[in-house]
């Protein structure tokens, strides 16, 4: 859950700006001025490190350190590597309610990490369980808005897979209609991890709209034959291709992708679905 986003220098994507112009829709206002200072540890580009009181400057995109002598510096957003800070206060509780689906209970503590901690480590796990928490209680909406809240002050958090997953899942709960457009995006744009999983997404939507024959062309095989190196979206690639190729009655077809599954995958949740007959 403490998974670090890397402070890599963005350009200005399509999605950062179809996000931007979402989130000024919406009414939703990204706060400009800086937040409260935060003891932690920026290791530089160089991979030097600075320890101190940190605090994200938003409109000059720096940080601004204070050292243990009362010293205070700018490190730039260009010269950062990784930002680590001390953990927010009860931060194993929120993840602990979280993971047991105590969804209304988290909002507001995850709301309010979202704030204190902008650009500081542990906003973007917050976001992600902030809109999987949305979700959860039927809330798409807000859901979407939280995950794109943090893709406005951090435009490489979509690089993300496991965030661009949850951003995907909310947008598809509400029917956005720009789903696809943010998977191509992620396609042409990401890294290969974010790209593999946005073409079996991609198959996802085909599947469901009855296009098997899409799904496994644009979707499934080119994640099993091209992104084979991508092992975690690996299992359900196999699998969905299996259910396709079921629903074409190409079964031949289905039952070589259900053998790599098995022998190659035994241990994931896509192999136990397959042994139960799901």
């Amino acid at each position: 859950m403490k998974k670090t986003i890397r402070n890599k220098p963005a350009g200005c994507s399509s999605l950062v700006r179809l996000v931007a112009v979402s989130l000024v829709l919406a009414g939703m206002i990204v706060p400009a001025q800086a937040q409260r200072a935060i003891r932690g540890r920026i290791t530089r580009m160089d991979g030097t490190t600075v320890d101190g009181q940190l605090r994200w400057m938003p409109r000059s995109r720096e940080y601004l350190v204070m050292d243990s002598e009362g010293r205070r510096y700018t490190v730039a957003e260009r010269q950062v590597r990784d930002v680590r800070v001390m953990p927010p206060p009860r931060w194993k509780d929120i993840v602990n309610a979280f993971q047991a689906k105590q969804y209304p209970r988290v909002i507001k503590p995850l709301q309010s990490i979202m704030e204190e901690y902008i650009r500081m480590q542990y906003d973007v796990p917050a976001a992600s369980m902030l809109t999987q928490a949305y979700m959860a209680i039927g809330q798409p909406a807000e859901a979407i808005k939280s995950a794109e809240v943090a893709i406005s002050r951090n435009p490489n958090v979509w690089q993300d897979m496991d965030f661009a997953r949850v951003y995907w899942q909310a947008l598809a709960q509400a029917k956005s209609p720009k789903l696809r457009s943010v998977l191509q995006e992620a396609i042409e744009r990401g890294s290969r991890e974010t790209a593999a999983a946005a073409q079996v997404m991609r198959g996802n939507i085909d599947f469901d709209q009855g296009r098997y024959r899409e799904a496994l062309v644009d979707g499934y095989l080119r994640v099993i034959m091209l992104f084979k190196n991508v092992q975690q979206v690996q299992p359900e690639a196999l699998y969905k291709a299996v259910r396709a190729h079921e629903q074409l009655g190409e079964h031949s077809h289905a039952e070589k992708f259900r053998r790599i599954l098995l022998s190659e995958y035994p241990r994931s949740s896509y192999s136990r679905d397959l042994r139960s007959g799901n």
